[in-house]
């Protein structure tokens, strides 16, 4: 690999994680007299190649979502033009977690996988994979974590973060961790693409807002993806929704829930119906016989119910004895939120910085000569 001279890097991220591990590496590539570029790829960022040489060292830095590579990030690996030569790695965060005293580990699926077959074929010389076991922030799923074991846990993961960003720039190739967990990464696939085609779409509506939202427009304003717009006076999520847990991670007012009793209501007056239905016809179908066109075309007939009743909702919604039921059903509202530590509003609005080595400035503290895109 040829000598790094500097670096360019580009995150996607919900509640801070991937975001926390770039300050790490920026901070790391400023100790070794390096310059940086730190570039958030939120809102549809546009990928340019022209910043990026053989002597400058690309990473990609993401959250896990459903056992894959964020979607965000995928599409913009993918729009990114040919960069023949370039040095480049990838770090995804994904839902390291506790079982009494011991931290366990968190799935890559494809998160590793896809983004390396993409960066290969955009003709990147790969140097690098580091799956790292950030504290989950997928309140949906389980309650958020304590302070003490978040910070354990994130303590643990820079130490993980600098130790393999040294050993990058210093012209080593590290997959190690990466190839670990490959045979486990590659026996839940399917699942990873079951996700990307049905599931994610499915959770993308069951975020609500509860009776106090004061509509101040945060989630709207700081939505990634920009999948939150504002319809009859009230937040609405789109199927561009990533479930990247921000809007529920910075409500001021804790207004915005993942409601488990509207998911229990999609399943039970969609899929069972939906899953019978198929059973009986698709024999006739002879060749498309099989489970996984099964479950594709049970899936999409779920989401277009799913979509039907989300829109009914959100009008019941405005009703606030429906608003209360949904709110106190909705396990989001007694587990808590995660954002990584130190991780601030301010830091989503920030899509562009660079430093030189000579800015005494310590990542994510902004100085005179930094810019934004927005």
């Amino acid at each position: 690999m040829q000598r790094i001279e500097s670096v360019v890097l580009y995150y996607f991220t919900g509640t801070g994680n991937a975001l926390k591990a770039a300050r790490w590496i920026c901070d790391e590539a400023g100790r070794r007299g390096l310059s940086w570029e730190l570039h958030a790829i939120d809102r549809e960022l546009r990928p340019d190649a022209s910043v990026l040489s053989a002597h400058t060292l690309a990473g990609f830095l993401y959250p896990t979502h459903g056992f894959n590579a964020a979607p965000a990030m995928l599409k913009f690996i993918a729009r990114f033009p040919r960069a023949r030569g370039v040095p480049a790695f990838l770090l995804n965060t994904r839902a390291g977690g506790k079982f009494f005293r011991w931290v366990t580990p968190g799935l890559s699926g494809l998160a590793q996988l896809l983004p390396m077959l993409l960066l290969l074929m955009k003709g990147f010389s790969l140097c690098g994979g580091l799956p790292l076991d950030m504290p989950s922030n997928w309140v949906s799923l389980h309650p958020a974590y304590g302070r003490r074991w978040i910070e354990f846990i994130v303590t643990r993961c820079e130490g993980v973060t600098r130790k393999f960003t040294g050993e990058i720039l210093a012209g080593k190739r590290r997959f190690g961790k990466a190839l670990a967990s490959l045979p486990v990464d590659l026996a839940i696939s399917p699942i990873a693409v079951l996700y990307y085609l049905i599931g994610r779409f499915c959770l993308a509506k069951t975020f609500i807002y509860s009776h106090n939202c004061t509509m101040c427009g945060i989630c709207e304003r700081n939505c990634p993806v920009g999948a939150i717009t504002i319809r009859n006076g009230r937040p609405y999520w789109s199927f561009r929704c990533e479930s990247c847990m921000r809007c529920i991670a910075n409500c001021p007012e804790k207004a915005v829930q993942a409601c488990h009793s509207f998911l229990a209501i999609i399943v039970a007056v969609a899929q069972v119906p939906f899953t019978l239905m198929i059973v009986r016809e698709l024999p006739l179908l002879g060749p498309l016989n099989y489970p996984f066109v099964r479950t594709l075309v049970n899936g999409y007939c779920t989401l277009a119910v799913t979509f039907a009743l989300y829109a009914v909702l959100q009008r019941l919604l405005l009703f606030r004895p429906v608003n209360l039921f949904f709110t106190y059903t909705s396990l989001t509202r007694y587990w808590g939120t995660y954002r990584a530590p130190g991780i601030t509003m301010n830091d989503y609005r920030t899509d562009s910085l660079s430093r030189r080595h000579d800015t005494a400035a310590p990542p994510g503290v902004r100085r005179n000569g930094d810019h934004s895109n927005r």
